[in-house]
């Protein structure tokens, strides 16, 4: 009857470690589902802050260019 006891000891601390083991690995998984998704969003972040980037330099090119515009208009109106 111990031997029976203890088979079933064993047979039971395996199914726990065994399920522990297998908690443990779904839970890695989740977290390195986790980590790809971060990385994707970053690139996708990364790139609307370098569209934003060209966008801005686009603005201030035309702010510039409006105000040599403006200023040339003057500096001719006030010649003529």
């Amino acid at each position: 009857m111990p031997e029976k006891s203890i088979s079933h000891f064993l047979f039971y601390l395996i199914v726990i470690l065994l399920y522990f083991l297998y908690d443990r690995h779904q839970e890695a998984e989740r977290f390195f589902k986790l980590a790809v998704d971060q990385q994707d969003a970053i690139r996708k972040l990364e790139k609307a802050i370098e569209s934003q980037k060209d966008y801005i330099e686009v603005l201030e090119e035309r702010v510039v260019d409006d105000f040599y515009k403006n200023n040339n208009q003057q500096l001719n109106n006030k010649f003529l």
